[in-house]
């Protein structure tokens, strides 16, 4: 647990140093996006844990669901022109079909944002899907 709340802290503090940064190295931001992701994960499996109640621990619930949502906005904006890397599990598609990909973006976003507001099964599965949407087409 202290682990992800460790790469939760790290991604929102990489949020504030990413946007005060007019340019970003190309590896450090992939390092930077696989971090974030990485945090969603933690955070989604650990959400799935208590809403599941394979651990006993609530009041956990609502500040992981709060940090998905904050980790989610504007994640498409995470994979601007220019930052494809075969280190990346972005697969070139999230450039080329880039109106695609923000629209399964901006969807996550919603449910996240839905998910911080009110965190339930429903509005997990929900976020859950939408992740799985975006991954479907646009991870290795």
């Amino acid at each position: 647990m202290n682990r992800i709340l460790s790469i939760l802290f790290l991604a929102i503090a990489g949020c504030a140093t990413l946007s005060a940064q007019a340019a970003v190295d190309n590896d450090d931001l992939v390092k930077y996006r696989r971090n974030l992701m990485d945090a969603n994960g933690g955070l989604m499996a650990a959400s799935s844990a208590i809403l599941q109640n394979k651990v006993s621990d609530k009041a956990r619930l609502a500040p992981f669901a709060q940090a998905l949502g904050n980790l989610n906005r504007n994640i498409a904006a995470q994979f601007p022109k220019g930052s494809a890397s075969p280190d990346s599990d972005a697969l070139p598609v999230v450039w080329s079909k880039r109106a695609d990909f923000e629209r399964l973006a901006s969807n996550a976003e919603a449910k996240a944002a839905t998910f911080a507001k009110a965190p339930s099964m429903k509005s997990y599965d929900d976020l859950s899907e939408a992740c799985k949407s975006c991954h479907k087409d646009f991870r290795k």
